[in-house]
C-alpha cells in the first residue's frame, strides 16, 4: 500500500481494522444477496463505517488506501465477495453522526450517506448533511439529558460547582 501525506495505514491508527470493517460489510451484503444471511438487505442499501476516534474525521486522503486494503482482504477471503457486493462505503465518526441526528430525517440521513460514499468520501459528515436537499427537523435535544444524573452520578455535582461560581 502506498503512503499518502506521510501516513502509514498500518501504523497504530486502526486503518487495518477499518479496512476489515469495510470487508465485513461487503461480506454481509454478499451473504444477504446469496440468501446465506438471516436477513436480506434492501436493494438500495447504503454502507456506513462509524469510528470512535476523531482523528479519522476529514482524512479523505487515507480512504482510497483503506478501500484498497479492504479489496485485498476480500480477495483473500474464503467467502465469495464479488464486485457487485463491494458497494461504496461512507465513513463517519460517532460524534459527527450524533450531530447529524439532531436535525436528520430518514431522507436526509440516507442522502448524506449517499453523498459521503461517493466523490466526497472522507469529508466531514455533518458538513455533507448540511448540503443535502432533503428536509431536516429542528434541532432535537440530547436524548439522555434527563438521565445524566443516573448515568453519570458526578454530573450534577459539576453543574452545582458551575452555578456556585456564577
Amino acid at each position: 500500500m502506498a503512503l499518502v501525506d506521510g501516513e502509514a495505514p498500518g501504523d497504530d491508527r486502526g486503518y487495518d481494522e477499518i479496512a476489515k470493517g469495510v470487508m465485513q460489510l461487503w461480506r454481509f451484503h454478499a451473504h444477504s444477496r446469496l440468501g446465506l444471511a438471516p436477513r436480506r438487505v434492501a436493494a438500495d442499501v447504503k454502507l456506513l463505517i462509524l469510528t470512535l476516534d476523531e482523528w479519522f474525521a476529514g482524512r479523505s486522503t487515507i480512504i482510497p488506501q483503506i478501500i484498497e486494503r479492504a479489496h485485498a482482504l476480500a480477495d483473500s477471503s474464503a467467502h465469495a465477495i464479488n464486485g457487485e457486493d463491494r458497494l461504496p462505503v461512507a465513513f463517519c465518526t460517532i460524534s459527527e453522526l450524533e450531530d447529524v441526528l439532531r436535525t436528520a430525517t430518514e431522507a436526509s440521513l440516507l442522502e448524506t450517506v449517499e453523498i459521503a460514499s461517493g466523490e466526497r468520501v472522507g469529508w466531514i459528515f455533518s458538513s455533507l448533511h448540511q448540503d443535502t436537499e432533503a428536509a431536516k427537523t429542528e434541532p432535537k435535544d440530547y436524548p439522555f439529558k434527563e438521565a445524566l444524573d443516573d448515568l453519570l452520578p458526578w454530573y450534577g455535582q459539576l453543574q452545582d460547582l458551575r452555578d456556585d461560581e456564577l
